[in-house]
């Protein structure tokens, strides 16, 4: 999905950890939403968007609509976690021999909670994605702050990782 904000940004909603996204649950619907999140996640939640240029909130109405509300004074990512830089990101590396127009081979991506803190990288050489990834992927997880990370070659996996994964065998 994607829709043009009242100042002409287009906001889209098109991948998973947008920090511009959040779901909405109210407050008089809380405790329904804690005694059972799974089933009722989709009916008792709204979503809520932010312009990345104007700071404008866009909020589902109980109808499904979206009403905008613009702020006072000059907006920050506020709907991006609270754990701001400490925020764990997925770190994800694609190589494809036969890129569509106008894109190059590699990319290289790991959002940020932060505005302008997250990368996308572009490669032409399959080494240097590699090696961009494997830098990265040891810094964010050295300072605990990936979520996953997974490295593609012409659609293979040619390394993953998952913080649960590591972190169950630590238990067990």
């Amino acid at each position: 999905m994607q829709f043009a904000c009242t100042c002409g940004w287009t906001i889209r909603d098109q991948t998973d950890y947008l920090p511009h996204k959040a779901e909405l649950v109210a407050r008089q619907d809380l405790e329904d939403f804690l005694d059972d999140p799974q089933s009722t996640f989709v009916a008792l939640t709204r979503t809520v968007y932010q312009c990345d240029q104007c700071g404008r909130l866009w909020v589902e109405d109980q109808s499904g609509k979206l009403k905008s509300f613009a702020p006072e004074t000059a907006a920050d990512r506020i709907l991006a976690s609270k754990r701001g830089p400490a925020w764990k990101a997925p770190l994800i590396g694609t190589w494809q021999t036969r890129p569509a127009p106008p894109y190059k081979p590699g990319l290289l991506h790991c959002d940020s909670a932060l505005k302008d803190c997250g990368l996308s990288q572009q490669f032409v050489q399959w080494e240097d994605l590699k090696r961009a990834y494997f830098d990265e992927f040891e810094k964010r997880r050295t300072l605990g702050t990936l979520r996953h990370a997974v490295l593609k070659k012409d659609g293979e996996v040619i390394h993953h990782w998952a913080f649960e994964t590591v972190d169950r065998q630590k238990q067990s």
